[in-house]
């Protein structure tokens, strides 16, 4: 989590009885070789970077639609733009 800001964490808190905390912990080691807290550190950050990558996503996507209205000749896509810059027939 250390790409996030403290701000915008959500806290998650995990009640587990020792049993049951104990099963979890040998079974995220067996499986993974983290330690239960890094686990959840890892599974949470995961998520995270999935949420901003959605938000990015619909951002994108808007930024495309309004472009698309527009005048057309203000958008250029960076493939076109390499391609132009790359022809060497110019």
């Amino acid at each position: 989590m250390k790409n996030r800001n403290s701000e915008n964490m959500t806290s998650i808190e995990i009640i587990l009885n020792k049993e049951s905390k104990k099963k979890a912990e040998e079974v995220i080691k067996a499986r993974t070789g983290l330690k239960f807290n890094e686990y959840i550190e890892a599974l949470v950050q995961k998520y995270a970077n999935e949420y901003d990558n959605e938000i990015l996503n619909n951002e994108t996507q808007k930024f495309i639609d309004e472009a698309g209205r527009g005048d057309r000749t203000n958008f250029i896509t960076a493939e076109t733009t390499e391609d132009f810059f790359n022809d060497t027939n110019i």
